[in-house]
């Protein structure tokens, strides 16, 4: 069973990793298979998004979509996963916003159950313009799940604010959550994404100003253009984020078991 860690105990765990030059590295998981090994790799956290549920049947980019409850799937995910997981302290991604619950008792919960971290994945903050505007206008929006990511603080919880824009990712800074995780999603979302160079540019600036507001807070990266270990060490190569948000990188193993079992195709029989 999965071990429950308080906010200071992940904060020094967190700071030994760093202290030994090494990034901290949230893994994500849809099921047991992939926590476990997760697990073994030396993951420092393993998070449960509904995205991962949803991308075990390679339904990906759909984290708001309506297929189903993200909070509901989470819980879900925790019944099934934290079994197999021993040491690892456990994040579930919530979607603050959910009008169909009181938010404060199902963190409560989510408390009871052993997870250690929340984080507001997936979040509105990925929508823009008038949609965006809508969503905030009727309480489902950014706003709202900052407010129950300051009430999860409150509860114990180790809290990450994930940012798709610098004033939220300031909002975040100054509501002292301890860590902040800056979606690249949007960089240039016009163009289909940014590079890894323009990814570093927006990571230096957003970080230079929430650090002159939260000096101790650390910066994560999350989502595209990260895709191997190399992107990564591209990034903490040329800024100062200290680790990786790993929302679906790491949860499918699809690569390994593609080549395992064209390892095993490429056998040959005697005829």
């Amino acid at each position: 069973m999965a071990q429950q860690y308080t906010r200071e105990e992940i904060k020094a765990r967190f700071a030994a990793s760093l202290k030994e030059g090494r990034p901290i590295v949230v893994a994500s998981s849809g099921i047991g298979i992939s926590a476990k090994f997760a697990e073994a790799g030396g993951a420092d956290m393993i998070g449960l998004f509904n995205s991962d549920y949803l991308g075990l049947d390679r339904i990906e980019a759909t984290s708001l979509m309506p297929y189903g409850n993200a909070n509901d799937i989470v819980m879900d995910l925790g019944d099934r996963i934290f079994p197999v997981v021993k040491d690892v302290p456990m994040l579930a991604g919530i979607i603050g916003s959910d009008p169909t619950r009181e938010m404060t008792p199902f963190l409560k919960i989510m408390r009871f159950k052993g997870f250690s971290a929340v984080i507001n994945f997936p979040s509105p903050g990925f929508a823009y313009g008038q949609h965006r505007n809508n969503l905030e206008r009727n309480n489902y929006g950014v706003q709202q799940e900052l407010k129950v990511l300051r009430t999860a603080r409150e509860l114990g919880f180790y809290t990450f604010g994930l940012a798709y824009d610098e004033q939220i990712a300031l909002q975040i800074a100054e509501d002292g959550h301890d860590a902040l995780v800056l979606g690249l999603a949007m960089v240039e979302w016009e163009k289909g994404g940014a590079t890894l160079e323009e990814a570093a540019a927006y990571v230096n600036s957003v970080t230079a100003k929430v650090k002159a507001v939260a000096p101790d807070i650390l910066v994560f990266l999350q989502g595209h253009p990260i895709h191997t270990p190399e992107d990564t060490q591209y990034l903490y190569d040329h800024t100062d984020a200290v680790g990786l948000m790993g929302i679906s990188n790491m949860a499918y193993g699809a690569k390994p078991i593609q080549e395992a079992v064209a390892s095993f195709k490429a056998a040959r029989i005697n005829q």
